[in-house]
């Protein structure tokens, strides 16, 4: 019930999250990840429609933003376990935004140190993170370059194999 209910109020949800008043965008915000946090991997069925919404919420100017917006995507990650979300971060190193692609490669680090490591080995997955990882080493920002490397080093130690042919 929760699942549909969420479906049918996701426009409101995100309306208020994208709102440049605080006092109205962080209540929405915490909603999601009070809901993540409950639903675990249930929460699958709901990440396309709020995850866009959270990374955009990433490329804003306000700090106070940003860091609820990356605490929130943090919450998703450690609580529901889900892979899903690498491919948002893939598609989110490539923005103009610094604050954006800082988030995405710490919460691809997150990924990498939290989630289930069969999870990871599939195909598609390492791919994903594969393409992050060059495209995140060659950033103009040097905090993103950092921890890009990070990433190839929790990379390596998680898929010495797959490390090895990629490298």
């Amino acid at each position: 019930e929760i699942i549909t209910t969420l479906r049918e109020v996701h426009r409101p949800i995100n309306s208020a999250m994208k709102s440049e008043r605080t006092r109205l965008s962080g209540p929405a915000i915490d909603l999601i990840a009070t809901m993540a946090s409950e639903l675990g991997t249930d929460f699958e069925l709901l990440l396309h429609l709020f995850f866009p919404t959270l990374l955009l919420l990433c490329t804003r100017t306000s700090k106070v933003v940003v860091g609820r917006a990356r605490k929130c995507i943090m919450c998703i990650i450690e609580t529901t376990q889900l892979v899903a979300v690498v491919p948002y971060f893939v598609q989110s190193i490539r923005d103009k935004s610094v604050s954006l692609r800082t988030v995405a490669a710490e919460c691809t680090l997150a990924c990498l140190n939290s989630l289930n490591p069969p999870d990871l080995e599939k195909e598609e997955r390492t791919k994903d993170i594969e393409a992050f990882i060059k495209i995140s080493i060659r950033d103009a920002n040097a905090e993103v370059r950092k921890t890009g490397k990070q990433i190839f080093q929790a990379y390596e130690l998680l898929l010495p194999n797959r490390a090895e042919r990629f490298v």
